[in-house]
């Protein structure tokens, strides 16, 4: 016989095992169901393209400590698109094999395009440049800042890019673009260096080609600041475009461009300088044209279709109305040069030449958008001063 004290050790034995079983069950259940509530969690909370309103040509997705990013068309004609899984510093990325893994945030950028440095510089993310594709035509005074200060070099440009320089700068990330599959993001990969394919040029909405700062952002780790200043963008082209066409105002006929070595290049109607002239109150006199490609024609064409035309806007590299005369004296026939109705976006100029609507214009569409529309209705803007463009005499 086991003494009374003995059987109650050996039933609390078993009962404290009984418990340690049912614990343990417990547990596991706990740990699945967690992981199970992990991995749906995180799908749940992944935040798709209802953060992107106008860009066609990307989609984002946000996890809460990774993001994939898709480009549809990396460039003209591509049979592919680009996917990027950019992940925070310090976790582990997710099980996937169909990307390309970034941490983030990345600490050296290298630049191909000025319009890469102009979304960085208005997420104030300058001093992550180490290089760039045309150093003379940045506008940009603190990247010209950095550039006199060796802190930002040249890279060269497309076909002659200084892969060399490339290597020595070791950027985490290299920002370039393809206009063809013809491009250099097979050479940057065989360096070993990380290619972004930036396609904003694709968009052809002012506002979708802005609205790739929220995919740069991604890198830089500065989601929210870019979510707040393309609110803020678009709120103000918006409300300037409604003010717009409210009016009762007479549309203008516009006409843009002007004959290079004899060949007229016009956007197509689905173009985004057409959005903009539209958006703008004008009537684009191509509008009717497919696509957002440049047509191109003859100097005889354009004019039986706009020597009558009320506006000329985005002349190209000219001065005033005597270069226009200088470079071909049947420029004086066209009614806008006779009635001094020129303007081009030449305001702002760099020392080497580069005109900064091609740069802080892509990110400041609203100012874009009201410099237009001052040029076509002038009594609807009396306070706008002139950023970009100028009117030519």
């Amino acid at each position: 016989m086991y003494p009374d004290s003995y059987l109650q050790y050996v039933y609390r034995l078993k009962k404290d095992f009984k418990n340690c079983l049912s614990f343990l069950f417990c547990f596991l259940l706990l740990v699945t169901s967690c992981k199970n509530d992990h991995t749906t969690s995180a799908s749940a909370n992944a935040r798709s393209d209802s953060n992107i309103q106008y860009a066609k040509n990307f989609t984002l997705e946000q996890f809460p400590s990774y993001t994939i990013l898709k480009v549809k068309t990396p460039w003209n004609n591509s049979k592919a698109g680009l996917t990027y899984i950019v992940y925070d510093k310090g976790t582990t990325p997710p099980n996937r094999t169909d990307g390309i893994f970034i941490e983030r945030p990345v600490r050296r950028i290298a630049c191909t395009s000025t319009t890469h440095t102009a979304f960085l510089a208005s997420l104030a993310q300058e001093n992550k440049i180490v290089g760039i594709s045309g150093t003379p035509y940045i506008y940009d005074k603190q990247i010209r800042t950095l550039i006199e200060q060796n802190k930002i070099e040249e890279i060269g440009f497309e076909s002659d890019l200084n892969y060399e320089k490339l290597i020595e700068l070791e950027p985490d990330i290299v920002f370039t673009y393809g206009i063809s599959a013809d491009n250099n993001i097979g050479k940057i990969k065989e360096l070993g260096l990380t290619p972004v394919v930036i396609a904003e040029h694709l968009e052809s909405t002012p506002l979708g080609r802005t609205e790739w700062l929220k995919f740069i952002s991604i890198f830089t780790g500065d989601a929210a600041l870019a979510k707040q200043q393309f609110k803020s963008i678009s709120e103000d082209y918006n409300a300037s475009r409604q003010f717009i066409s409210e009016q009762k105002s007479q549309r203008p006929d516009v006409m843009v461009g002007i004959s290079l070595s004899g060949t007229w290049f016009v956007p197509g109607g689905d173009s985004y300088l057409a959005q903009y002239i539209e958006d703008a109150g004008g009537n684009y006199l191509w509008k009717d044209q497919p696509g957002s490609a440049s047509i191109q024609l003859d100097f005889e064409t354009v004019f039986d279709q706009a020597y009558t035309a009320d506006k000329w806007i985005n002349i190209g590299v000219v001065k005033n109305t005597a270069d226009i005369i200088a470079s071909d004296s049947r420029y004086k026939d066209f009614k806008p040069l006779q009635e001094n109705e020129l303007y081009n976006f030449s305001r702002r100029i760099s020392s080497g030449g580069g005109y900064d609507i091609y740069e802080s214009g892509l990110v400041y569409p609203q100012i874009v958008l009201k410099d237009i529309a001052k040029a076509f209705h002038p009594e609807l803007f009396p306070k706008h001063r002139w950023v970009y463009y100028e009117k030519l005499h």
